[in-house]
């Protein structure tokens, strides 16, 4: 099987990641593509619980109704630090037949060097690079695809847990069942 993964906080998940995990597996022909949050950052970041990121993706994959987009709890089932060699090996332990291609931003594949193990991980999935900002990254690891005519809304998690801090509205960053799901669970502060 040809997976698709984006890894990540997804703290909220948004337009970005679902519009890039749907161009990412109509262009390469995956059968399937996992949205796989994290369950603590490796680089420290202060998340929301794993359950409500989860839990957001889940909605979020409802909303567009993309059958072969798929919410991944295999990294929460771990617990822990979550390194993405960690989780390849483990996929690939689990799942001989997985064909692993790990999507990522052009922003992120810059910071590869400090990665667990990423001359490893090259050797054993490919890398998806999709532009972001417009940017093309600048150098390209073995192994890896760069999607430069790849459309994606070229916002962060961070941009939109900076809009609902200041009270104002989400709406087009996200869909609305996370939207209701962030102001049922008052997650964010500020959120209006």
């Amino acid at each position: 099987m040809k997976l698709g993964i984006i890894g990540g906080a997804f703290d909220p998940v948004h337009y970005g990641h679902l519009t890039l995990g749907s161009n990412v597996m109509k262009k390469l022909f995956l059968d399937e593509v996992w949205l796989m949050p994290c369950y603590n950052h490796v680089f420290g970041k202060n998340i929301e619980s794993f359950y409500h990121r989860y839990r957001m993706i889940e909605l979020a994959l409802d909303d567009i109704n993309e059958s072969r987009m798929k919410a991944s709890n295999y990294e929460g089932r771990r617990g822990g630090a979550s390194y993405t060699i960690d989780t390849v090996k483990g996929l690939l332990k689990e799942n001989p037949n997985f064909e692993i291609y790990w999507i990522v931003g052009s922003d992120i594949i810059e910071t590869l060097n400090k990665w667990k193990e990423p001359n490893e991980l090259v050797k054993i999935a490919k890398l998806v690079i999709a532009p972001r900002s417009g940017k093309a990254p600048s150098y390209f690891p073995e192994n890896s695809i760069f999607l430069k005519d790849s459309r994606t809304q070229d916002f962060s998690s961070t941009e939109i847990k900076k809009l609902l801090k200041e009270g104002k509205s989400i709406e087009g960053f996200t869909t609305k069942s996370v939207i209701g799901y962030i102001k049922e669970n008052n997650l964010y502060s500020g959120m209006k």
